[in-house]
């Protein structure tokens, strides 16, 4: 399939730092052998529409923040009115932390609950197969359903997170994360970047979400895994030091 990825970008205040969520997720799709096309912007800065629309995607994935909601909201919204043929997909935080509301808004196709490297893989599956796997045994999904949001369940957390691909960092220009100013770009040095050795945080604090889509029992890399994707980092892009985002 053709799938355009869009991670809705958290521009105030030069905060970008790279989408490694939905990086996960483009790497995942073109292990599967997917043709795919990637964007992490603000929309409202950097219009995407028509080149989206001339790729000619059968799947549109979009990812946000609560804060980068309505941006997000209206981008779909504007695709779904110029190519109402393609399937509508919606994940990352936001959507996970309120996800009858965002797909009853966006009126997406289908919504990516929590860790969605799994989902979406069997998802496309389903959908190229014409439906043969059963939609309500992919869990991690919301769907609609004769008129009504039906969920399949929370999915499984990946126990081997060795087994994920690394992040397809090369489809973005990657080289405008790695220079100042901003924040983790050039807050301590230039040509940092972020990389996750870890999901999942046993804590409670009240302000943080992570656990709403990691969960709460920590799953770790194995130290080769992340010594491999370092020396990639070095050797691709001259990163000089690493952000853990875990």
């Amino acid at each position: 399939m053709r799938i355009s990825l869009i991670n809705v970008q958290v521009s105030e205040g030069n905060n970008i730092v790279p989408p490694l969520g939905i990086l996960y997720i483009a790497a995942v799709l073109e292990q599967l052998g997917h043709e795919l096309q990637v964007f992490d912007i603000d929309p409202d800065v950097t219009p995407c529409t028509e080149k989206i629309l001339a790729f000619g995607p059968d799947l549109i994935g979009v990812s946000c923040y609560t804060n980068t909601y309505p941006k997000a909201l209206r981008l779909v919204r504007e695709l779904k009115a110029r190519r109402p043929e393609a399937i509508y997909v919606c994940g990352g935080v936001h959507a996970t932390a309120q996800p009858v509301e965002t797909l009853r808004e966006m009126k997406a196709d289908y919504l990516v609950y929590a860790e969605g490297e799994r989902t979406i893989a069997e998802l496309t599956r389903h959908i190229e197969t014409g439906g043969r796997q059963a939609i309500d045994r992919i869990k991690g999904l919301y769907y609609w359903d004769d008129g009504e949001i039906r969920s399949t369940g929370p999915p499984e957390l990946i126990r081997d997170l060795d087994a994920i691909p690394f992040p397809a960092r090369h489809r973005l220009s990657f080289e405008p994360y790695l220079v100042p100013p901003g924040m983790i770009r050039g807050y301590a040095m230039e040509r940092v970047t972020t990389i996750f050795t870890s999901r999942g945080c046993p804590y409670p604090c009240t302000y943080c979400a992570s656990h709403i889509v990691q969960g709460r029992k920590v799953r770790r890399r194995s130290p080769d895994n992340v010594i491999e994707e370092l020396e990639a980092l070095v050797a691709d892009y001259g990163i000089r030091g690493f952000y853990i985002c875990d």
